[in-house]
């Protein structure tokens, strides 16, 4: 069987632009083909959230053939965690347990309570682990690093505002402070997640990690791999573009 990243090589040779239709990991896999060979890329959202699409404003076909059309184009930053390229969001330790287990609740009970339900099985669960982030060595229960800075403040991001800001949105779940889980629920539970003693969240241009646990798996837009033990973030030395209404 052909792969999709062959798939995307083979179309990409001698094309003026390459078309994926999809959710997030698709188009991440397709976005890497068309960095490797300079041509822009066409996003048509066809999978179940579409963070990339929606942040773009390619809602629909009718969007993204528009766009084609009048020849708009935006440049847009692409993140590579390990080496691996991701264009919404990348991540380590407990963080996709986290919003995998949020997801299933929240059109039930709604997004706040799903929040503090998932958060408190993710920590009853898990044990925070040893990480060197640029030199500093703190014990984490899980990270967040999203490409460009993303809305809201606490930990559950949903939008950008720009897609080439140069920056990373990192959110640190820290296991260090006493009381760390409790401290963390009842933050979660009323609203003052991102004023949380545990919760940190800052902007960087790259981060250099290093951990200390047998396990490296790394996520790069939902996509898992075992990563190396060192490794680092940064932005692409170029930008993806990527046909998107003005």
């Amino acid at each position: 069987m052909v792969q999709p990243a062959h798939r995307h090589r083979h179309a990409a040779a001698g094309a003026r632009a390459i078309g994926i239709v999809g959710g997030d990991g698709s188009i991440n896999a397709a976005a890497s083909v068309a960095l490797e060979h300079d041509c822009p890329l066409v996003v048509i959202p066809g999978g179940t959230l579409n963070h990339f699409a929606r942040d773009l404003g390619v809602n629909t076909v009718a969007d993204a053939i528009g766009a084609v059309q009048s020849g708009d184009l935006v440049a847009v930053d692409v993140g590579t965690i390990d080496g691996h390229a991701f264009l919404n969001t990348a991540s380590f330790g407990s963080y996709s347990k986290l919003v995998e287990a949020r997801e299933k609740l929240e059109h039930s009970i709604g997004k706040w309570a799903a929040l503090a339900v998932a958060l408190f099985r993710v920590l009853r669960d898990d044990t925070p682990f040893d990480v060197t982030i640029d030199g500093e060595p703190p014990s984490i229960w899980m990270i967040f690093i999203g490409n460009c800075a993303y809305d809201p403040p606490g930990f559950a991001p949903a939008t950008r505002a720009r897609l080439d800001d140069g920056t990373f949105d990192v959110r640190i779940v820290d296991g260090t402070h006493p009381r760390a889980r409790m401290r963390l629920i009842v933050a979660a539970l009323t609203g003052n997640l991102s004023r949380s003693t545990v919760y940190t969240r800052r902007l960087a241009q790259s981060l250099a990690l290093s951990m200390d646990s047998h396990d490296h798996t790394l996520a790069a837009d939902g996509e898992v791999f075992e990563g190396d033990e060192s490794f680092t973030v940064e932005k692409c030395p170029k930008p993806l573009l990527v046909y998107a209404p003005k």
